[in-house]
C-alpha cells in the first residue's frame, strides 16, 4: 500500500469512526431509559471526544503513516502539505462527533419531556 492509499484511509478513519461510536453509544444509552446522569455522561464524553479528536488525531495519524522522504523538501525548501489531510479529516470527524453529540443530546430531553407528558397526562385523567 502506497501512502497516497494509506493517507485515504487514515483521512476517512478519522471522520468515521468517533462518530459511529458516539452514535452507537447513544443508542445504547437511549435504549436503556437510562438515568440522567448516563444522559450528561454522554453529552460530556462526546464533546470530550471531540476535542481529543481534534487535537491528538493528527498527530497519531502522522506518527502511523509518516510521509516518505523527498529530497525536494529536504532542509526546509518548499511547502510540504503531505500530511495535512490528516488535520483536515480530524477537524471534520471532530466536528462531526460533536454534531452527532448535541443531536443525541436533544432526543434525549425530548424523550425525557414526552415521557414527562405522557405521565403528566396519566395521572391527571385518574385525578
Amino acid at each position: 500500500m502506497d501512502y497516497d492509499t494509506a493517507t485515504q484511509i487514515w483521512f476517512w478513519a478519522l471522520v468515521m469512526v468517533a462518530p459511529i461510536v458516539v452514535a452507537g453509544a447513544a443508542v445504547i444509552v437511549g435504549k436503556r431509559g437510562a438515568l440522567p446522569r448516563a444522559r450528561m455522561l454522554h453529552f460530556a464524553g462526546g464533546v470530550v471526544a471531540a476535542i481529543l479528536l481534534a487535537i491528538v488525531g493528527p498527530w497519531i495519524a502522522h506518527a502511523l503513516n509518516p510521509p516518505p522522504y523527498d529530497p525536494a523538501f529536504a532542509g526546509g525548501r518548499g511547502l510540504d502539505l503531505r500530511g495535512f489531510s490528516d488535520v483536515i479529516g480530524a477537524w471534520a470527524g471532530a466536528a462531526l462527533t460533536f454534531a452527532v453529540t448535541v443531536v443525541a443530546a436533544a432526543a434525549f430531553a425530548l424523550q425525557a419531556a414526552l415521557r414527562t407528558r405522557r405521565l403528566r397526562r396519566a395521572v391527571d385523567a385518574e385525578g
